[in-house]
């Protein structure tokens, strides 16, 4: 009885056979499309950070620009107070 039930489970002919690597083949694809959007998903949103964390980089370096900037200024600034004062002593 064992024998006939297994014989039972599996495909007797070729059509049946060739149903079930059908249905297997489209499950297979499914897994792939589905990983596939997974990945599509996580390079969009790694594309999205990347492009964050260059507007960052870019606030970040004009900032550094800007106190570079002003920095020369004081400098310059204390520089002319400097002599400006020891000129007059």
């Amino acid at each position: 009885m064992s024998e006939k039930q297994a014989t039972i489970s599996e495909p007797t002919t070729i059509l049946g056979l060739n149903k079930k690597v059908n249905d297997n083949l489209t499950s297979i694809d499914a897994r792939f499309k589905y990983i596939e959007k997974k990945i599509n998903q996580a390079e969009l949103t790694n594309s999205e950070h990347f492009a964050n964390f260059e507007q960052r980089f870019d606030q970040a370096d004009k900032r550094a620009n800007d106190i570079e900037v002003l920095l020369l200024e004081i400098r310059n600034y204390i520089k002319l107070t400097v002599h400006g004062n020891s000129g007059s002593y």
